[in-house]
């Protein structure tokens, strides 16, 4: 019933990653932007303690959570993930598993979007 599907082989540019780098260095300072601002709120009108600590918490986790995703996240992203564009199937594999797992297929034979009719000139 299911032809046999090549998993995807194309890799995703390298430029890739300076746009995702840049994309998660503005959304973290953005983050971290907030909850510095309500850390001076706190501060300001004396909240409840325990709403410090939490914002510091967060604040503590919005760092970690800053190194992954603008240092390492974006390197393994472009390593692993795999495309194929095809007429028929646009094919998309993420992770570094390799197993006897099908490729993530999409046909957009009968669906009308701008991609699949700009897709047929090629």
């Amino acid at each position: 019933m299911y032809s046999k599907i090549q998993p995807p082989t194309k890799k995703i540019s390298k430029e890739s990653v300076k746009v995702w780098r840049m994309t998660e260095a503005i959304t973290n300072l953005i983050i971290l932007a907030v909850l510095g601002i309500l850390l001076f709120v706190d501060d300001y009108f004396t909240w409840k303690e325990w709403i410090g600590w939490i914002l510091n918490g967060l604040i503590v986790l919005s760092f970690f959570h800053a190194i992954w995703s603008i240092f390492i996240e974006p390197i393994l992203l472009q390593k692993y993930w795999r495309y194929d564009v095809n007429e028929e199937f646009i094919q998309t594999k993420r992770g570094a598993w390799s197993g006897n797992q099908r490729p993530n297929c999409t046909s957009h034979k009968n669906r009308q979007t701008r991609f699949s009719s700009s897709l047929s000139t090629v």
